[in-house]
């Protein structure tokens, strides 16, 4: 797939990951590496990349309104800070794990929707009942709830998957404060005014075989800021405010290089740059799934140095299969 090649390459080229790296940051990570053009999802979201193939291809003209596209950016934003602020003071009034004493050292990450329960026993589908069998003693789930709005509709369900785990579990939303979330918000935002401006004041930026894709990529990047980028940020530092309470070794995942992941993977080193994270394959992915599908230049083998230029990794990565 040429498009594929053609635009992995140039993402991982762009002169946008080093103005990130040098003026886009929060706590010394790069916001770019939790943009929708880093993400590079074309399988849940993929409109704008069939609008790209299209363009680069068959010359189809995709239309853009800058103006109307930050308009629809500052509702999108105001809607979820919105949320993202009801939804923290909710969870403190109804959940309180945080209140909870451990001295255990694997940490199983796990998303509210993989947790399963088809006997008496809950677990994360992902994991089985892995966590259950080996070393018991040292594992617990640290649950990230993703979709708010249909925990709190199945409250009382996930409760009783809660109470039915066989290892401890803590629910990660619980560990941030709202002035941490404003201050996420806040500075995001000057991010956003910031490389508004420095897209103005350059072209060919987008460049892409000659052609300006500009109309395509520029609202994906910009539409950003309107949500992705402060929930990804909220979750890994929820992350890091548990793990930094903690004494754990190994951090272990499903999300590979998913939306959200890389700004996971900084905040658990920044939290105890001591700590293993492993990260394996969880379903079927090949080249053709963008978000899986890299380049060699985007990565470092000193962790020391991920962050800003470098994209933030596990340290292992198990996978399976040629590619």
């Amino acid at each position: 797939d040429k498009t594929r090649d053609l635009y992995t390459s140039w993402a991982a080229n762009s002169e946008l990951r080093k103005y990130f790296a040098n003026n886009l940051t929060y706590e010394g990570f790069s916001l770019w590496w939790i943009t929708k053009l880093c993400n590079k999802d074309n399988t849940a979201f993929n409109k704008w990349y069939y609008r790209l193939k299209s363009y680069l291809f068959e010359n189809e003209y995709v239309k853009y309104n800058a103006s109307l596209s930050i308009l629809i950016i500052f509702l999108k934003l105001f809607k979820n800070f919105s949320r993202d602020i009801i939804f923290t003071i909710i969870i403190k009034i109804f959940s309180f794990t945080r209140f909870k004493k451990i001295n255990r050292t694997n940490c199983f990450y796990s998303i509210e929707n993989d947790l399963t329960k088809p006997n008496n026993i809950c677990y994360d589908r992902i994991y089985s009942t892995a966590p259950l069998k080996h070393k018991k003693n040292k594992n617990f789930h640290l649950v990230n709830i993703d979709n708010g709005k249909e925990f709190f509709i199945n409250f009382f369900s996930y409760q009783r998957k809660f109470k039915s785990m066989g290892i401890p579990h803590f629910v990660a939303n619980e560990f941030i404060n709202l002035p941490e979330i404003i201050n996420i918000h806040i500075k995001t935002l000057k991010c956003f005014f910031k490389l508004v401006f420095y897209l103005n004041s350059k072209k060919n930026i987008f460049k892409i075989k000659n052609k300006d894709c500009k109309n395509i990529l520029e609202p994906l990047l910009l539409s950003s800021f309107s949500g992705d980028i402060q929930t990804s940020l909220i979750n890994a530092l929820s992350i890091k405010n548990f793990l930094t309470k903690q004494k754990v070794r190994l951090f272990i995942s499903y999300i590979e290089f998913n939306p959200k992941s890389r700004s996971v993977y900084y905040f658990v080193r920044k939290a105890n740059k001591f700590i293993k994270i492993i990260s394996y394959q969880h379903s079927y992915c090949n080249k053709n799934v963008l978000p899986y599908y890299h380049r060699a230049n985007e990565f470092t083998s000193n962790s020391e140095l991920e962050g800003k230029y470098y994209s933030p990794s596990p340290d292992h990565y198990l996978v399976q299969g040629r590619q």
